[in-house]
């Protein structure tokens, strides 16, 4: 081969654009008449439409597929009357009610409708929602909905403290306490004092109010010592659940040793910063158990 020809390396290859093709018999310098034959070959009008087309497209993208995901924001909230119907339209009339969401039921937003509508006095709009533990979906009148960050969360937590069956008003007392006196280093050692039976109800207490200091608290209702009388309590078994759904990145056994040892070696780094959606959930079931447990007792 001659110095001339290794110097330039021809290649065989078929190029499409607008179209056109060279075929794989011609051969041209990469760098030199490829280009040249490509002006040739494909007419400038369209290598001007592949490329307003591309800018068109791209526009669009941008202008309405972009923003929407960079906006997507995911909306949870829950069911704040004594109960909504959740229907398979969004509308009262000729629908079928799916199933009946209880107060304090979280959920999540899957959609919105545009217009608002009236029912009775009532004005608003409908969610497309999915119900979080029940995994059912419909739809449901905003009236009926609490959203994340809503002060309405705040509220469905202090009703559902105000009527714990075995509440007193002291108990307001032994709460300020525990919250200004008790240091997080020394929690274990100076929780008996305040009494032990009813730990669990201040550890809700600090629980709705994003107090870390809960943790203690409720470990320490669940210490072996006092399980005789303290395993009476609606929500005793309950108990290692919350501690559960309140560390969900946390790899604890159940027992009331390894919380411990969990809670005094990492005190100063653990918050309580659970979405209040799923407070809700331990605050429903928490109720519940209550109900369940008390209301016949009570009753007699």
């Amino acid at each position: 081969m001659s110095k001339k020809s290794a110097k330039q390396r021809i290649f065989k290859t078929h190029v499409i654009l607008g179209g056109y093709k060279i075929p794989p018999k011609k051969q041209c310098p990469l760098n030199t008449q490829a280009r040249k034959n490509y002006k040739d070959l494909v007419p400038k009008s369209e290598i001007f439409y592949a490329a307003f087309m591309f800018k068109t497209i791209w526009i669009l993208v941008s202008l309405v597929f972009i923003p929407q995901l960079l906006s997507a924001e995911e909306l949870y909230g829950i069911i704040i009357g004594k109960y909504a119907h959740i229907r398979n339209q969004p509308t009262v009339v000729n629908t079928q009610v799916v199933t009946k969401a209880y107060q304090g039921t979280a959920l999540k937003i899957l959609d919105k409708t545009q217009k608002e509508t009236s029912i009775e006095s009532l004005s608003g709009h409908w969610y497309k929602v999915r119900l979080i533990e029940e995994q059912i979906e419909g739809w449901v009148f905003d009236k009926y909905v609490a959203l994340e960050g809503s002060i309405d969360l705040q509220e469905y937590f202090n009703l559902v403290l105000g009527g714990l069956y075995y509440f007193r008003p002291e108990l307001n007392e032994t709460i300020q306490e525990v919250k200004t006196k008790i240091s997080k280093p020394q929690a274990f050692t100076h929780l008996p004092k305040h009494g032990t039976r009813f730990l669990n109800y201040i550890g809700y207490f600090l629980m709705a109010q994003g107090d870390a200091l809960a943790f203690p608290v409720l470990i320490e209702f669940m210490n072996p010592d006092y399980k005789d009388e303290n395993s009476k309590d609606a929500n005793y078994a309950f108990t290692w659940e919350i501690l559960e759904r309140l560390t969900p990145n946390v790899l604890i056994t159940n027992n009331y040793k390894s919380f411990k040892y969990w809670w005094e070696h990492n005190w100063s780094t653990i918050k309580l910063d659970v979405p209040a959606y799923k407070l809700a959930t331990i605050f429903k079931k928490i109720q519940e158990n209550e109900d369940r447990s008390y209301r016949n007792l009570l009753a007699e």
